[in-house]
């Protein structure tokens, strides 16, 4: 289970770009020369992020009990209380390079897997205009052909 300690990537960005990582060659924070590149330091706590795991665990464990252990069809008010018992953690430095600028006063972001750059999040701004040229353009296309197969 990945819990984000990046003060730089939103939870819903780290869920997307979680999958993609190849974690089988990976090293231990401290191994890492600090001239490897640039890196952020880890804004989470350990023990944030344990209880951010303990409140998922507890999430899973509630939707499961609902799905076939508890009879009936209808639910209210399950909850599930854990408690882990030699639960180890392990920091990861997760490459990804983010990228914010302005685009006619307007501020876009976009985040580049590192590992796997044909994953790209974000939004691109969309100029209405050049969408609009580009249709007319294949419009006047396709009608001089027609015109030509016509004659």
């Amino acid at each position: 289970m990945v819990v984000s300690a990046s003060r730089g990537l939103s939870g819903k960005e780290t869920v997307k770009l979680t999958p993609r990582y190849l974690i089988d060659d990976a090293r231990p924070v401290a191994e890492i020369a600090a001239g490897d590149g640039a890196r952020e330091s880890f804004d989470t706590q350990r023990s944030a992020a344990r209880a951010k795991i303990v409140s998922a665990i507890e999430s899973i464990a509630e939707q499961q009990l609902t799905q076939g252990f508890i009879p009936g069809r209808r639910f209210r008010n399950v909850h599930a209380a854990v408690l882990l018992e030699r639960l180890t953690t392990r920091r990861y430095l997760l490459p990804a390079w983010v990228l914010a600028y302005r685009y006619k006063g307007s501020l876009y972001r976009s985040v580049v897997h590192g590992q796997d750059s044909s994953l790209v999040l974000g939004e691109a701004p969309i100029s209405w205009a050049k969408i609009l040229l580009l249709v007319a353009v294949i419009a006047a296309v396709v009608l001089g052909l027609v015109a030509l197969i016509a004659h």
